[in-house]
């Protein structure tokens, strides 16, 4: 029986496959990251209304930092409920900010809880789409726009990998 012997990866194979990965996170990174900023964009424009806090409470869930050796702890979201009125239809929400602001300290989402206290009038801003998605902090804990140009960035190095790789092969030098 004839042994079969493993062809070594070449430097052209491991350009292709790095080319790939990049191209890959590149596609799904700006995609989500391009909602995220128009998202953002449509927010800014959100009209506003007044309500009132009804109540605050803290969502605490454990997980962990993930790989082998997990750190577990728990993780605090703030929220705060609130009842609005648009065009006269009654509407209740518990969401602060858009994206969850998630703290390690229970202390520091209290704060943030403690600031909102029951029977406080707030602005509210709702989706004029959708009265019932509503904030009552519109600015944003990060911009979009850095994933955006990370996506941006992987998915180009990707491309001129692969471009590197093409004409390299023509020339006959990987």
């Amino acid at each position: 029986m004839k042994s079969v012997r493993a062809t070594p990866f070449t430097i052209k194979d491991l350009l292709i496959i790095m080319s790939a990965i990049f191209i890959a996170f590149g596609v799904f990174i700006l995609p989500l990251s391009l909602l995220a900023a128009v998202n953002s964009m449509q927010m800014a424009e959100w009209p506003s209304t007044q309500g009132i806090v009804t109540g605050g409470y803290i969502d605490p869930y454990w997980t962990s930092s993930g790989g082998k050796h997990a750190d577990h702890y728990w993780v605090y979201t703030p929220r705060v409920s609130y009842s609005y009125n648009v065009s006269g239809v009654e509407y209740s929400c518990a969401s602060i900010w858009r994206q969850d602001h998630q703290s390690k300290s229970a202390n520091e989402a209290q704060r943030v809880i403690n600031s909102y206290p029951t029977g406080m009038a707030v602005t509210v801003y709702y989706d004029p789409s959708n009265p019932s998605i509503a904030v009552l902090d519109k600015t944003e804990e990060s911009s979009p726009f850095v994933p955006m140009a990370i996506g941006a960035a992987l998915l180009s190095l990707g491309i001129l990998g692969l471009v590197y790789v093409r004409r390299k092969s023509k020339a006959g030098r990987v």
